[in-house]
């Protein structure tokens, strides 16, 4: 299956020329932009927290009565293991494709949305008040989640970008990769392929991942290991290992400077979800996450031609 990466592209150029910001290319300025509002953000998150620390803590987290367990954890981790598995199976004896089809993107949109109405269906039954009301897939508070989401995607990416910074800095050049989507965008492709790649990285991919990760995964999660903060550590683990790209070679993992990046993710994602008990926050930060993402693709690839 597709995965998207959620991982921020890094700049091109370190610096600005002689003539400033107004040297640097589009994308860069961009992600600039964007920094810039997050490191804002972030410190006034950071000065409310000193302020009201026990939030940081989960004490009052909201309930969410279910009767999920090891098997449900196993199930899902089982359903992920053999992905890898069946990829790298067919991965032997032939070159991995340096990017990806419509017709693979168009296959992952509809393995995604079967995989949504299986977990759906897991909830509905595990979760003592279903889907909506136990699993928290509410939008009664729709306007005060899609603030917070975008205000946590915000606040989020710097830290993603520092990491992944350091992370390529650090990690040999042969391990890290781009993801193929990502990749996807950068080419010129038309304009129905493209619409559909960003349809899935900005909204099919953050519904469905949060559902299953989030609502099943974490959930689980947090009721056999005892405590909301276990939960989103161990699920943000899995988050993370499962977002690795593999290539020919089924040792040689690649993409391996996304792993930082995409932990620090997938524990601000863990963290709304288990500060409101719903999530729509995380699906918020998850599309602007993705989105910032492809939006920096499409500006480093000119934006392509239909």
């Amino acid at each position: 299956m597709v995965k998207v990466f959620d991982i921020s592209p890094l700049l091109a150029e370190q610096a600005a020329g002689p003539g400033g910001a107004d040297d640097l290319p589009p994308a860069a300025r961009f992600v600039l932009v964007v920094t810039a509002l997050g490191l804002l953000i972030l410190a006034v998150w950071l000065i409310r927290r000193l302020a009201h620390g026990r939030k940081v803590f989960l004490h009052e987290a909201p309930g969410r009565p279910n009767s999920l367990g090891w098997v449900h954890v196993a199930v899902i981790v089982g359903w992920m293991a053999a992905d890898r598995v069946l990829g790298l199976l067919a991965q032997v004896g032939q070159r991995m494709p340096e990017t990806i089809t419509t017709e693979g993107i168009l296959g992952a949109i509809v393995m995604y949305l079967f995989l949504l109405a299986i977990a759906l269906a897991a909830a509905q039954v595990g979760f003592r008040r279903g889907v909506v009301h136990g699993m928290g897939l509410s939008t009664r508070r729709w306007i005060t989640d899609t603030a917070r989401g975008l205000l946590a995607g915000l606040a989020v990416y710097p830290i993603c970008m520092a990491l992944a910074k350091l992370s390529t800095d650090l990690i040999p050049e042969t391990f890290q990769e781009m993801h193929s989507v990502l990749v996807f965008l950068n080419e010129d492709v038309g304009l129905s392929s493209r619409l559909l790649a960003i349809a899935m990285a900005v909204v099919v991919a953050p519904i469905v991942e949060e559902v299953i990760y989030r609502g099943l995964l974490q959930t689980a999660l947090r009721r056999v290991l005892g405590g909301p903060w276990r939960g989103i550590v161990a699920a943000s683990l899995v988050f993370m290992v499962a977002h690795v790209v593999f290539a020919t070679d089924p040792l040689r993992p690649v993409g391996l400077q996304a792993f930082a990046p995409v932990f620090a993710l997938a524990v601000v994602l863990g963290y709304n979800y288990e500060r409101t008990g719903r999530l729509l926050p995380s699906i918020i930060v998850h599309a602007f996450f993705n989105a910032v993402n492809v939006t920096v693709a499409l500006l480093e690839g000119g934006g392509g031609e239909g």
